[in-house]
């Protein structure tokens, strides 16, 4: 069980680097580099923006490139896994921090 949790906690992290190996592999491909944009992503999938009363803000999502979207994303999932990790721990007594129990001979 704790290996399918750090798995699944690993899966966030590599989808920036495979959105990038998309756009070098398109790069390769073409000869010309076209970041995909996250406004685009979001665009194409019919996923709502995000809106902010900021006009800065708005212009920063429609310009930012999608490895930093999937990036600031994928942090809250990492952080639950380590936190389902450590949960499983404590859960079945593999916790190393804990100090073994001593019986009453001891």
């Amino acid at each position: 069980m704790r290996r399918v949790v750090a798995f699944i906690t690993g899966l966030p992290i590599f989808a920036g680097p495979a959105v990038m190996l998309w756009e070098l592999y398109n790069w390769l491909e073409t000869g010309a580099w076209a970041p995909i944009r996250l406004g685009k992503f979001l665009d194409h999938w019919v996923i709502a923006r995000p809106f902010t009363p900021f006009v800065d803000i708005n212009r920063f999502i429609d310009w930012a490139p999608l490895t930093l979207g999937v990036f600031v994303a994928s942090i809250p999932f990492v952080y639950l896994g380590f936190y389902l990790l450590r949960l499983y721990d404590l859960l079945t007594r593999r916790n190393p921090d804990r100090l073994p129990e001593r019986g009453p001979l001891h």
